[in-house]
């Protein structure tokens, strides 16, 4: 590749393409309703999965509690710790995917 002023430059012009068309597109979600505009799909669809995510979480909170009131069977115990402890990184993982997508979409 050649680096001389002019690539340089048409580099710094795409760039700037692109930051005009994420505008244009953060511009056309903000008045039209979701379906209308595919590119609009992605803040939707992260604040659903930040929904998602923390009801999975909230849900893994009292499942990890209730193994505390287990004395006696292990087995169980067991069971609830790992279902407990899967809910609650399934919903993080979740809460970080929409959050990642929200903010590509809003672009902040």
């Amino acid at each position: 590749m050649n680096n001389t002023p002019d690539n340089q430059n048409s580099g710094f012009k795409i760039k700037e393409q692109v930051l005009e068309i994420k505008e244009q597109i953060n511009d056309t979600c903000s008045d039209k309703a979701p379906n209308e505009e595919p590119e609009c799909h992605k803040k939707r669809d992260g604040e659903t999965n930040i929904a998602v995510g923390l009801f999975l979480f909230a849900l893994g909170i009292p499942v990890l509690l209730g193994t505390l009131g287990i004395d006696d069977n292990v087995r169980a115990a067991t069971v609830n710790a790992v279902c407990g402890l899967a809910l609650l990184l399934t919903g993080g993982g979740w809460i970080a995917y929409g959050w990642r997508q929200f903010k590509q979409s809003t672009g902040r």
